[in-house]
C-alpha cells in the first residue's frame, strides 16, 4: 500500500509558525552532536552518532534522483519530479470550512464536535511530499524541545502521575506516548548513513540505542501497542466506508490495485481475528462519567484543545523531514480519534 501512487504523495503544510518557542530554540538546526534526535529521554549510548551534513538529511526529498522504481505501478518512474503543482482555487464555503468556523465543531454535545481534531495539522499544501523518498529515519536532529512542550505544556504538568490522571488522559498520554515510541525505533532502525569509509551501502539500525531506550522500559513499548490498537479499532470502524471507496489518481491500473490492496487488508485473517485486541481500548468508555454535564462538556473541550495545541507544536520542528513525519503520525493519531 506504502508503494501506490495514492498513498505514498502526500498533500501536507509543512510551513506553519512556530508560537511555542523564541526564534533560536525554533530555529535549531540540523546537529552532528550526540545529542539524541527527537527524543526528551534518551539515554547516552556508546556507539557514536554519525555525522549529519548540514541541512542535508532534514531536508526533503522532491525529485526522483537515484530513487530505483520499486513498483509495477509507479507511474512516474525514476528521475520522474514528485512534487507537482496543483490548483490552490478554493471557495468562499471551503475556505470557512477550512478555517473551522462552523459552529457545530464547538458543541460538545453533538458527534459533529470531533470533526475539526486535525485542523492544526492542514492538508491544503500546494505541492505532494513523496514518503518513499523521505522515509523516516536519523537525521541528527535534537527535538526534546519540542517533546518537552508537548509532555509538559498542553496540561500534563499539572495533571501529576500517570495513576492520577482520569481515564481520558490516559488515553491521550498513552497515544502521545506511543507516537513518540513509534518514532524513536524508526530512528534506531535507520540510523547509520550509508558510508565508503565504514563499508555500509545502506542505512543500518542501531539496536544498542533501541536497547538503551526501550531494554528497561517496557511501559513504552506498551504504550506503542496501545495505540496500534487505537489505530485498528478505527480501521475496522471505518471498513465498510474504505471497501467501497474510490481511489482516484488518474492512473486506473494504479488505482485498481489500490483498492484490491486495501479490500485484501480489510478481508484479511488478521483484522477479523483480533477481537481480543480490539477489547484493549474502548472508546465508549470515554466522557462517560457520571455528573453535571458542565464537567464532561468541559474534559471534552480540554481535551480537543490539548490535541490542537499538540498539533501546533509540531510547527517547531526545524527539520523538515522530521516535522513530516511528526505531522503525519498526528494527522493519522486525530483521524483515528475522529472516526472513533
Amino acid at each position: 500500500l506504502v508503494n501506490t501512487t495514492f498513498f505514498r504523495l502526500m498533500h501536507i503544510k509543512l510551513d506553519g509558525k512556530c508560537n511555542y518557542f523564541n526564534q533560536a530554540v525554533a530555529e535549531a538546526k540540523c546537529s552532528s552532536s550526540q545529542q539524541e534526535p527527537f527524543s526528551s529521554w534518551a539515554t547516552p549510548f556508546s556507539s557514536p552518532a554519525p555525522p549529519a551534513k548540514e541541512g542535508g538529511l532534514c531536508s526533503l526529498e522532491t525529485g526522483g534522483g537515484k530513487e530505483e522504481r520499486t513498483s509495477a505501478f509507479d507511474p512516474f518512474g525514476p528521475g520522474r519530479r514528485i512534487t507537482n503543482k496543483v490548483d490552490k482555487t478554493i471557495s468562499k464555503a471551503e475556505s470557512e470550512s477550512l478555517l473551522n468556523k462552523d459552529e457545530s465543531c464547538d458543541d460538545p454535545s453533538v458527534p459533529d464536535f470531533w470533526l475539526d481534531m486535525c485542523r492544526n495539522i492542514p492538508t491544503n499544501a500546494s505541492e505532494y511530499v513523496n514518503l518513499r523518498l523521505n522515509p523516516e529515519r536519523w537525521t541528527g536532529y535534537n527535538g526534546s524541545h519540542v517533546w518537552d512542550a508537548i509532555y509538559n505544556e498542553n496540561c500534563f504538568e499539572q495533571l501529576g502521575t500517570l495513576d492520577e490522571m482520569c481515564y481520558e488522559e490516559r488515553v491521550l498520554y498513552r497515544l502521545l506516548s506511543g507516537m513518540h515510541a513509534s518514532i524513536n525505533i524508526h530512528i534506531s532502525l535507520s540510523y547509520f548513513p550509508p558510508s565508503k569509509s565504514q563499508n555500509r551501502s545502506t542505512w543500518e539500525p542501531n539496536p544498542e540505542r533501541f536497547m538503551n531506550q526501550y531494554g528497561s522500559k517496557p511501559e513504552y513499548l506498551k504504550n506503542l501497542h496501545f495505540a496500534f490498537v487505537v489505530l485498528l479499532r478505527a480501521l475496522r470502524r471505518a471498513s465498510p466506508f474504505l471497501y467501497n471507496h474510490h481511489f482516484v489518481t488518474g492512473d486506473d491500473q494504479d488505482d485498481a490495485h489500490t483498492t484490491k490492496l486495501i479490500r485484501r487488508l480489510l478481508d484479511s485473517s488478521v483484522m477479523n481475528s483480533c477481537q481480543k485486541v480490539f477489547d484493549a481500548f474502548d472508546e465508549s468508555l470515554m466522557f462517560s462519567m457520571d455528573g453535571e454535564p458542565s464537567v464532561k462538556t468541559t474534559l471534552k473541550s480540554q481535551w480537543k484543545g490539548v490535541f490542537h495545541n499538540i498539533s501546533s507544536v509540531m510547527d517547531c520542528i526545524s527539520c523538515q523531514k522530521c516535522r513530516l513525519h511528526g505531522k503525519i503520525q498526528l494527522l493519522g493519531l486525530g483521524t483515528a480519534l475522529k472516526i472513533l
